[in-house]
């Protein structure tokens, strides 16, 4: 049973922890910093309770609390502190298995151990943790820990609206910063000026947000037209060192430039070694300890770079760097063109003129040479195929697999001189719109594509009921789409495989699927396939890398989409174009 001096000593406890918690609040109220609200907290707990050694672990947005706790997993204690949310008190660590001495630097003295995590939030993720410690066994009572848990909570929540506010202020900064930088930029025409300050607002920036100095830095140009490079202007390097680097000269191939200008990549580095080994000849001069390498890009043009002998971790400064290059390589840019554009302007002009002829005579040539071709071509398979029939006497086996060559080469051709027709045709000729049942065109392109099929050993399926799926357009040209679907997958199809076909319905649309049992397509040239004169490889059947242009061509003057499902064995193409509005529900 307490006793009346112990009931009045503990009220007194609870009367001045209660002014000091109030205080405590008001001081929070007061405070604009996370130092500040951290400094308060164990103030106001040395108030209250005594203890020997106390801190506080915040985690960052850059450094997440869960990433700590593998990084800290010597620390037992961690996990289930944030896992569980709640405090963790250890009365005398000597009686229990969870304290890992060999981790505390005053393992010996510590007796008592009061971990307490910083929520605002019961379900959201601690900003960190309290870490109380007492020479004493038995230090912090029930009533101490939850007074002690109310002013973490307390602490918690001021720590989310200090972050919140220094966020908005970095915020505000760097919309001030891109709206100097940009006026400025938008009056200036002069390159060295200019240079000089993009380069020093970028160090200016990292100074600011790493917390660093003597930072070395330079901007880095590719000279117009040409694969070398300069040192246009840098920050603390000599004139000598400038000299000596552009005296070289470097190229876009050489050491980090390959990537950084090359192919416009960041290029990070973060010790003194990879640095050496990574630029070779680059600085080897300027002996950079980090580097960081900032692309000065415009749409896919990278014109040079920001180089930093820092590597920057804070992602809000690395995210306003990278707006800040992207206003810079503009303006560098920006230079360059107004003092040539009306040169430019002229000479686009004449050239536009001299295209227009040439694109005149080589469709005459086309027309003509594809006319003076298929007359040919025509007798020469005619008379081949006769010949093949015994009509000129008997041959030999070996003659009738020439002959079976020559008709198959000359369908080769003949397919050629279709697909270049046909790429002139849906370039300058507007398509037919006449309402057609795009099921019979596909049942008719796959009659006349079964005797090829049988030939390579492959059967040509289609469903047995024939279906009403009307589009507008041009029944012929789609007659091609199929064509062309249907050579490619006979051409790349093994024999004994099997190829359907399928037309059907999507809401509003027509949809049709080609598919084949063939070698398929490597997912990372899928995207490759449409374009002209482009051939898969590894695939031993050649073409001309037309008839998939012409195909894509075709779908979408229809105004549809096509596109193409592999998975390395097998290839589907499928395409959708309009229903006919006239036959709608």
């Amino acid at each position: 049973m307490l006793t009346r001096a112990a009931l009045l000593e503990s009220e007194q406890r609870q009367r001045h922890f209660a002014e000091s918690q109030l205080a405590f609040s008001y001081r929070l109220l007061q405070t604009t910093t996370v130092d500040a609200a951290v400094e308060a907290l164990l103030a106001t707990i040395a108030e209250n309770t005594p203890y020997d050694a106390g801190s506080v672990t915040l985690w960052t947005a850059e450094k997440p609390l869960r990433a700590e706790i593998v990084a800290a997993h010597r620390f037992a204690l961690l996990t289930p502190l944030v896992e569980e949310r709640q405090p963790i008190y250890l009365p005398d660590v000597r009686q229990e298995a969870r304290w890992l001495p060999d981790t505390q630097p005053d393992a010996q003295e510590v007796r008592s151990v009061l971990l307490v995590p910083l929520l605002d939030d019961p379900q959201s993720e601690p900003f960190g943790y309290l870490s109380l410690k007492s020479y004493r066994p038995n230090a912090f009572s029930q009533p101490v820990v939850n007074n002690i848990v109310l002013l973490c909570n307390q602490t918690a929540a001021a720590l989310r609206t200090v972050r919140l506010l220094e966020e908005t202020r970095r915020r505000l900064s760097e919309v001030s910063v891109l709206a100097e930088m940009s006026a400025h930029l938008n009056r200036s025409y002069d390159l060295p000026e200019t240079l000089r300050f993009v380069l020093d607002r970028v160090v200016s920036v990292i100074s600011q947000g790493e917390k660093v100095s003597d930072i070395r830095a330079a901007i880095i140009l590719r000279r117009p037209a040409s694969n070398l490079l300069y040192l246009a202007v840098g920050h603390n390097l000599s004139n000598e060192e400038i000299e000596r680097f552009n005296n070289r000269p470097y190229t876009v191939h050489e050491g980090t430039f390959a990537r950084s200008i090359g192919k416009g990549e960041w290029v990070e580095i973060r010790d003194e070694a990879g640095v050496s080994q990574a630029i070779a000849e680059q600085f080897s001069q300027v002996a950079p300890r980090q580097l960081l390498d900032i692309p000065l890009s415009v749409g896919s043009e990278t014109i040079g770079i920001i180089s930093i002998d820092h590597v920057v971790r804070d992602p809000t400064t690395r995210q306003l760097l990278r707006a800040m290059s992207d206003l810079a390589g503009s303006a560098i840019q920006k230079t360059q063109v107004l003092a040539a554009s009306q040169k430019q302007a002229a000479e686009l002009v004449e050239t536009y003129e001299h295209l227009q002829v040439m694109d005149q005579e080589r469709d005459e040539f086309i027309q003509n040479i594809t006319h003076d071709l298929k007359a040919p071509l025509t007798f020469i398979r005619g008379y081949a195929e006769l010949m093949a029939e015994g009509a000129f006497g008997a041959i030999t086996p070996e003659q009738s697999e020439a002959l079976e060559v020559i008709q198959e080469r000359t369908d080769a051709v003949n397919q050629l001189i279709s697909n270049i027709l046909t790429l002139k045709q849906v370039e300058s000729h507007p398509l037919q719109e006449i309402p057609f049942n795009l099921d019979e065109v596909a049942r008719k392109t796959v009659r006349n594509a079964r005797m090829a099929a049988r030939i390579a050993g492959l059967e040509i399926s289609v469903p047995t009921e024939q279906t009403n799926v009307i589009v507008k357009g041009d029944a012929a040209r789609m007659e091609q789409v199929f064509e062309n679907l249907l050579s490619n997958s006979i051409k790349y199809s093994p024999e004994g495989g099997e190829i359907s076909v399928s037309v059907g319905t999507r809401q509003d649309r027509a949809q049709v699927s080609v598919t084949d049992q063939g070698i398929g397509i490597p997912e990372t040239e899928i995207e490759n396939i449409w374009n002209r004169d482009y051939r898969v490889s590894g695939m031993s059947a050649k073409g001309s890398g037309l008839g998939l242009s012409n195909v894509r061509r075709i779908i979408e003057a229809h105004g549809g989409r096509i596109w193409v499902h592999s998975n390395g064995q097998g290839t589907t193409f499928t395409f959708e174009v309009p229903l006919y509005e006239g036959i709608r529900d």
